[in-house]
């Protein structure tokens, strides 16, 4: 087949393209079209909540071309909620509620709208919450403990819903990592809880402490055990490697630090594993032995 067939093929099409498109343009249509709802004259304490529609399906009759220019233009569904109370409220709404800046064209369609639509509305309540910071990983939690982390602001103002407001006690930050320390302070966004219309800060410092971090080892840490006459364990004193900031390490003795072993009335395994309480912002790195070997004494010799 020859390159001049080919173009006249080509032509062809696009003309049978054209004139479908043409006689689509000009033809009735019967279609669904989602068109937003703007609520007008809502009192400044008052906010619309769930399950409250957006949006409303409206079904359109009209030429193919006048239903593509209305998805392009602003249209919208109007509803006064000048007389609106706090709770549910039903609207009847019907097509006198569909505004369309271009009266020519809405003369040329037909809207086909008459239903009951049920609005939910809440009053504006204000809280103070407890700003919680929030870490990307336990290895980052770890780091920021260790620098003795700080915020600089502890509570954030919340504004909304009166019914979600009362059930909000604190809010995160941001996902935080030690990645994006480059000093000793950092800001991070505070997460806005969902239907949340305002939140102040938005924002908050995070202020590392710049004391040195280290490590110290503490010997002969008695282990405790319940006192029960049939039993004795082996080894009787632990040793542990702990790390914090330096001038509180320093002052952390044998015992301040308790080990122990919980050895239940009818335990029957041969090994039992330690158990730590530290004072605060201290963390144990290890400690020797892992487990105690747990003796049951021969009551006919005692």
């Amino acid at each position: 087949m020859s390159l001049q067939s080919y173009k006249v093929k080509i032509l062809v099409l696009i003309i049978v393209i054209v004139i479908w498109g043409m006689q689509s343009l000009t033809k009735n249509h019967y279609t669904e079209l989602e068109i937003p709802i703007i609520l007008r004259n809502l009192p400044t304490n008052m906010i619309v909540t769930d399950p409250s529609p957006n949006t409303l399906e409206v079904f359109v009759e009209g030429k193919g071309l006048d239903i593509y220019k209305l998805t392009k233009i602003n249209a919208y569904i109007d509803i006064d909620a000048q007389n609106f109370e706090i709770g549910n409220n039903e609207v009847n709404v019907t097509d006198y509620n569909i505004i369309i800046n271009e009266p020519i064209l809405k003369n040329s369609l037909v809207f086909h709208l008459n239903m009951m639509v049920e609005f939910h509305f809440d009053i504006i309540a204000s809280k103070d919450v407890d700003i919680i910071p929030r870490f990307l990983t336990l290895d980052d939690e770890l780091y920021f403990q260790q620098h003795n982390a700080k915020l600089s602001v502890q509570k954030a103002r919340i504004e909304g819903p009166k019914k979600l407001i009362n059930n909000l006690n604190s809010i995160t930050t941001t996902p935080i990592t030690k990645e994006i320390m480059d000093d000793s302070e950092i800001t991070v966004e505070l997460e806005i809880p969902e239907n949340v219309i305002g939140i102040k800060p938005d924002a908050v410092s995070i202020v590392l402490e710049t004391s040195t971090y280290i490590t110290k080892t503490i010997p002969l840490i008695q282990i405790e055990f319940p006192p029960q006459e049939n039993y004795q364990i082996i080894p009787q004193y632990v040793t542990v490697k702990i790390e914090g900031i330096d001038d509180f390490v320093y002052n952390i003795g044998a015992d301040m630090i308790r080990a122990y072993v919980n050895i239940p009335s009818d335990y029957e395994y041969d090994f039992a594993d330690i158990s730590f309480q530290l004072p605060e912002g201290i963390h144990l790195v290890e400690y020797t032995p892992r487990r105690v070997h747990i003796i049951q004494k021969d009551n006919e010799l005692n």
